[in-house]
């Protein structure tokens, strides 16, 4: 296999071509890890201009398992550690989303650390901070979409060749409730 890297790429055409963001510090090399990302819609932004945030979350090197958090709101120029140790603790192959319309609202899920976990954890300033959500056990080796408002969960069902689908309604305040349901 292949060396962890920490290198950032960018295409403008749809993956026809791709070129190299030169950026400052960020996160060290890894593999395993979860990137999403998000902007806002600017026809409902105060400057008409939309916010975007890009988050790279956990991931594997040769020497173990990471449980941070990074963010960049300009376009992977530059990178800020949310937090070096979040509470969901270090893993890899974790899942993450940007829960719509909110790209400071960050959803991370699943992932294997000793354990493969089945679990899903919300932040609501960017990954500096989380809470455990209740929420029914999720299946292994999820993945999250956004399916505004809401999110969709996909993992492989235990039927063979077919695919569970579950739709994340997440409240738009701290206080409001989470629901899961599925979908068929």
């Amino acid at each position: 296999a292949g060396r962890p890297m920490n290198d950032i790429w960018r295409s403008v055409d749809g993956g026809g071509s791709w070129e190299m963001v030169k950026s400052g510090p960020h996160w060290g090399p890894r593999s395993r890890l979860a990137v999403c990302g998000a902007a806002t819609d600017p026809r409902n932004s105060d400057s008409s201009r939309p916010v975007g945030i890009m988050y790279v979350v956990g991931g594997q090197t040769h020497s173990g398992l990471y449980g941070d958090v990074w963010a960049s709101d300009t376009a992977g120029r530059s990178w800020h550690c949310m937090t070096e140790n979040a509470a969901f603790g270090p893993r890899a192959d974790v899942a993450c989303a940007v829960v719509p319309p909110d790209p400071l609202a960050l959803v991370v899920a699943g992932g294997v650390s000793v354990d493969m976990h089945r679990d899903l954890w919300l932040s609501r300033d960017a990954g500096e901070t989380f809470c455990a959500v209740d929420v029914p056990m999720l299946p292994p080796c999820i993945t999250l979409a956004q399916w505004p408002p809401d999110l969709l969960c996909a993992a492989k069902s235990q039927l063979t060749g077919r695919l569970a689908l579950w739709k994340l309604t997440m409240g738009r305040s701290p206080g409001d409730a989470t629901s899961a349901q599925g979908l068929t």
